[in-house]
């Protein structure tokens, strides 16, 4: 039966049988979790015991004389002289009680049982000592500071995540979960899953205290690890959708960039209104091509890159003014960090803007960091490329434009 049931066949509270449990005068059948926390299950002995128990503690005796009765029967006299010796010296308000013990026969050794039987009437209307239905200040202090960690290692986890997530979405205009988002949640949550385990499997066997403690240290000496988890859900942003064409994330540094701001145009041709045999204007989607991606990790990488046709008239202008601009940033660059080149790749000519020392391997893999301004244009299909690949990764990603087709 379980413990509310027992508290009301006994009369005594909740705290009064677990303390009495805890001191070991008695061992119902429990299940466990890994936080301690056991669940009951009492015989019609247990209920038996703790009334005897009971009865016992109210005429005076201590936990340790209970437990000498319950191990060895043959003590109860000793016990019994001493207490009568007690009760001797309290006989003004102990008359009733001595009265009794004094008509036990002494020669005699006695269980528990035997004891509660004879002592019940004078106990009656007593009640049990301060300490078997009052916690100490020093168990309520311990227990108020163990479900206070418990509660900062399960809660806090938590909080770091949801916090990484609001500021992901502040950051980025587009948030592009990482590919392993699964694995960072579970070990940025690991501590809070720690708990939920720990609370809810239960074992028949008592946990030892030493393995919950573990435990809780391991939990708590990761929770900065856990924090720094948290930041890899989202690795960046990424969109290919016109609509957000040169809307970048405010960490980009392209955002600061007039060389960038002048390369691309200001609007993008994904459409054209064409007008039909009757008259009318009809909307024409272009085989147009737009693709953005910012990674900001320990360092940054952002690919920019837009694609689309223009008519030979625009086409020319386009190309001309381009040109243009590569030259006059060239001329104001001179002994500057950057270089301006021009290579063929397919049917696509490349003018392109680098580092220094990159001219000679712009389109081989990339083994450092990298910073390339491109424009493309290919006179037979009239189509345009503006090209912005940059990282500060050291070569462990590749620039986006060696993925294309050329």
């Amino acid at each position: 039966m379980k413990i509310k049931t027992v508290c009301e066949l006994t009369g005594l509270s909740d705290r009064t049988i677990r303390y009495y449990i805890e001191e070991e005068l008695l061992s119902p059948d429990f299940v466990e979790n890994y936080l301690g926390r056991r669940t009951f299950d009492f015989s019609e002995s247990d209920v038996k015991c703790l009334k005897d128990i009971s009865v016992l503690r109210k005429f005076g005796f201590s936990i340790t004389d209970i437990k000498v009765i319950k191990e060895c029967p043959e003590k109860s006299k000793d016990i019994l002289a001493r207490i009568r010796s007690e009760k001797r010296k309290l006989l003004d308000e102990q008359a009733n009680y001595l009265l009794v013990i004094e008509n036990i026969e002494q020669d005699r050794d006695y269980t528990i049982a035997e004891l509660a039987e004879l002592l019940i009437l004078p106990v009656c209307g007593s009640e049990l000592p301060i300490e078997d239905t009052k916690k100490s200040s020093f168990k309520i202090i311990k227990g108020f500071i163990k479900n206070l960690v418990i509660g900062y290692i399960g809660i806090v986890p938590i909080t770091f995540m949801i916090a990484a997530i609001i500021s992901d979405y502040r950051m980025y205009e587009y948030p592009k979960p990482s590919d392993n988002w699964w694995l960072f949640i579970l070990l940025a949550l690991l501590p809070s899953l720690v708990i939920l385990i720990l609370f809810s499997v239960k074992r028949r066997r008592p946990v030892k205290k030493l393995v919950r403690r573990i435990a809780l240290v391991c939990c708590l000496l990761y929770l900065p690890v856990s924090f720094l988890f948290s930041w890899g859900v989202h690795d960046g942003s990424m969109t290919t959708y016109y609509a957000d064409y040169r809307k970048l994330d405010a960490e980009c540094i392209e955002n600061k960039s007039l060389f960038f701001q002048e390369l691309f145009p200001v609007s993008p041709r994904y459409f054209e209104n064409v007008k039909n045999e009757e008259g009318q204007y009809e909307t024409v989607f272009l085989d147009a091509i737009y693709y953005y991606h910012f990674y900001y990790g320990f360092d940054y990488t952002y690919d920019i890159i837009a694609e689309w046709p223009l008519e030979k008239e625009e086409f020319e202008k386009e190309v001309e003014r381009v040109r243009k601009l590569f030259e006059e940033y060239e001329a104001k660059e001179e002994n500057g960090v950057y270089d301006y080149t021009e290579v063929k790749k397919g049917s696509y000519t490349c003018l392109v803007r680098c580092e220094q020392n990159e001219t000679d391997r712009i389109f081989e893999k990339v083994t450092d960091s990298y910073v390339y301004y491109i424009f493309a244009y290919d006179e037979v299909e009239m189509r345009v490329r503006y090209i912005v690949c940059a990282s500060m990764d050291n070569g462990d990603d590749q620039p986006y434009y060696l993925e294309l087709e050329w």
